[in-house]
């Protein structure tokens, strides 16, 4: 929902998102590498 409202709004970091995934999904080993270095960001952020 929140990528589909930010499409239709053109928002530019959004739509650039949106074709760098396009292009991950097109490999899913890149795309396991993209899911893995969030993963470790993620669990690197301090516990609120």
């Amino acid at each position: 929902m929140h990528g589909m409202e930010m499409l239709q709004k053109g928002d530019a970091p959004h739509l650039q998102a949106m074709k760098k995934m396009t292009g991950l999904m097109e490999s899913p080993q890149k795309m396991q590498e993209w899911m893995e270095e969030r993963r470790k960001e993620f669990e690197a952020l301090p516990d609120e």
